[in-house]
């Protein structure tokens, strides 16, 4: 391995050791999600001031292997990680469905700019329907 790619790896693990920390996936790419700037669509962390260029690179690479993670679960699994991350915050029942819904309608953030057409749609109809199925 070159001295780049070390550099890269070690910056990778220390991303991951400081932003990976949910017990859930989704907590994961709420975590990632928020360190996209909405307007420039730019990555930014204290980690990566020394080297902006790389850090995003791979702070664009996480949110994307985040996102696909739990894009592969089943239904039954979105549900469950959701449930585990809202128990994971201490949510109360009222509380957790007006968190959902506001996640809902901010969907979109969540996703990586480069995701495709599909992914964006199998994501926020997957989204919808693990939050119908938890405000019944």
């Amino acid at each position: 391995m070159d001295n780049q790619s070390q550099n890269d790896y070690e910056l990778r693990q220390r991303l991951r050791r400081a932003l990976l920390q949910e017990t859930s996936i989704f907590g994961n790419l709420l975590a990632i999600s928020a360190l996209r700037d909405p307007v420039t669509g730019g990555y930014k962390h204290d980690l990566t001031q020394d080297c902006p260029d790389r850090g995003e690179r791979i702070l664009r690479r996480l949110h994307r292997e985040v996102f696909m993670e739990w894009l592969n679960l089943t239904l039954e699994e979105q549900e469950e990680d959701i449930r585990l991350w809202i128990a994971s915050r201490g949510l109360r029942r009222d509380t957790s469905i007006d968190v959902l819904l506001a996640l809902e309608s901010e969907a979109y953030c969540l996703i990586p700019a480069k995701s495709s057409r599909p992914e964006r749609k199998l994501f926020v109809s997957d989204l919808r329907v693990v939050i119908d199925l938890m405000t019944e």
